[in-house]
């Protein structure tokens, strides 16, 4: 029996590994590394670089507007004094019917016009337009003599004496007698 020699491969490697080459794989993975960096860049973009410039712009307005108030108070700096001289001098804040009403110091200057020379004024009561005298006077004829100042005075627009009273013991003859004058208004001294 002769014995054959066994022969055996001569290959000396193995090739169990394919490498195949998958590149429709490839291509997806690829572009979805794309897709996810775009959409990363976006969203940084818009929630990081978009906000930050509108914070930067926002905080320019509103140094704008900071100096823009700043220089508006620098104007009206003198505003507050200037107007409490307007209202002292004007009757802006009345209301409309005591805008209609003569002005006190005026009545003033007609109580002591028409009554001061002649008589001795003890009370003034002013309401609205209509002015109440308490007078102390030497006689009825000087009283009336008051009377007449008034009723021909153009800013009067009647005059009524309400109680006239005379007690020679108690005011040597004095005449005490409460005139009632109604003044016109603003609007009707035409």
């Amino acid at each position: 029996m002769k014995w054959k020699k066994v022969q055996y491969p001569s290959k000396q490697t193995m090739n169990l590994i394919v490498k195949e080459t998958n590149y429709k794989q490839q291509i997806g993975l690829i572009i979805g590394i794309c897709f996810l960096f775009v959409l990363g860049g976006s969203f940084i973009k818009i929630h990081v670089f978009d906000r930050f410039h509108r914070i930067q712009s926002q905080q320019k307005e509103y140094a704008s507007i900071t100096k823009q108030i700043e220089q508006l108070k620098e104007e009206i700096k003198e505003y507050s004094s200037i107007q409490e001289q307007y209202y002292l001098y004007t009757d802006a804040l009345l209301e409309k019917a005591e805008q209609q009403e003569v002005d006190r110091m005026e009545v003033l200057k007609l109580v002591e016009q028409c009554a001061f020379q002649k008589a001795k004024v003890t009370n003034i009561l002013v309401q609205e337009n209509q002015v109440t005298l308490t007078i102390r006077s030497k006689s009825l004829s000087k009283l009336s003599e008051v009377v007449s100042k008034f009723e021909t005075n153009e800013f009067v627009s009647y005059v009524s004496v309400s109680t006239a009273t005379s007690n020679k013991d108690e005011s040597k003859g004095d005449v005490i007698a409460n005139i009632i004058v109604e003044l016109k208004n603003v609007g009707d001294e035409s």
